[in-house]
């Protein structure tokens, strides 16, 4: 299972409290997704974190936007009906979105990067994607 990463790629997202995450992932063969955690976190807490299909026919991108749900015009497009509590989701091989809610916490907010865990054939592991953000007042 991999995350897609964006290296030495760094965000700036004006700090408005409430984001959430739309992180594609690809899965090779069957998992049982077990949590989301942030890297680096700096003033920066994640909520209940979901996983969704791919819609078909769509190519998955990263988005960290405002709020707490996409805006309209995005919701078919990341399968946002279709999300399901990421904790102990069993998921096939396909592509993914994992959805993660932030909220900052005060000056200075930043993470590094979103680590999912899974379960397989007895074992545990995990992916990281680099998404380097930093949430400031401006940028």
């Amino acid at each position: 299972m991999s995350l897609r990463s964006y290296p030495g790629f760094t965000s700036c997202q004006i700090d408005q409290g409430a984001f959430f995450i739309a992180q594609p992932m690809r899965v090779e063969r069957p998992v049982t997704l077990t949590k989301v955690t942030l890297t680096g976190a700096t003033n920066v807490v994640g909520g209940d974190t979901a996983v969704a299909p791919v819609p078909e026919g769509k190519h998955p991108d990263g988005f960290t936007l405002h709020g707490s749900t996409p805006p309209a015009d995005l919701v078919a497009d990341l399968g946002w009906k279709d999300r399901e509590p990421l904790d102990g989701a069993q998921l096939s091989a396909g592509r993914y979105y994992v959805f993660v809610p932030l909220r900052t916490r005060g000056p200075a907010a930043h993470f590094d990067g979103v680590e999912v865990t899974w379960d397989e054939d007895g074992g545990s592991a995990s992916s990281t994607a680099e998404l380097v953000t930093d949430f400031k007042e401006t940028c």
